[in-house]
């Protein structure tokens, strides 16, 4: 499946939100992964590009992690850490773990927070990633059924 997504240049940026992937990035990776050698961009070209202005000049530095993404980034270092674990454990185990001990409780710090959507949206990025890492199950399921 990748080899073929890699030589159609067949990506699903679209099926992100700009919460997860502002959309100048977008128009970058898919200028990255272009197909044709000739026309890709070389990585001058991708660190000349208008998204890196801002880093080049550290006119914006990265915020610094709210408490909520500091949780959220210790549950994904759990989840490589224990990774063989939860796959011993099996897949309906590391559903109902990670339901009623991770999203339970950040769901219940994000009905506080402002930009719900954009954690909502990171959150099921998270569990759609943990699962394709520990269980090696296809991110996109409907993709096998087109081959």
């Amino acid at each position: 499946m990748i080899f073929l997504n890699s030589t159609e240049a067949n990506y699903r940026l679209d099926a992100y939100s700009e919460a997860l992937i502002p959309e100048a990035a977008k128009k970058l990776i898919k200028k990255i992964l272009v197909v044709d050698l000739n026309q890709r961009l070389t990585i001058d070209q991708v660190l000349e590009d208008s998204l890196f202005d801002s880093i080049k000049t550290l006119e914006n530095p990265p915020p610094a992690l709210t408490e909520f993404e500091k949780e959220l980034k210790n549950h994904c270092q759990d989840f490589i850490t224990r990774a063989g674990v939860y796959k011993l454990d099996g897949i309906e185990a590391f559903d109902k773990y990670f339901d009623e001990n991770i999203k339970n409780t950040l769901k219940q710090k994000l009905e506080d927070m402002e930009n719900l959507e954009f954690y909502e949206a990171r959150l099921e990025h998270i569990i759609m990633l943990a699962k394709h890492y520990i269980f090696d199950i296809e991110p996109y399921p409907e993709d096998e059924a087109e081959l």
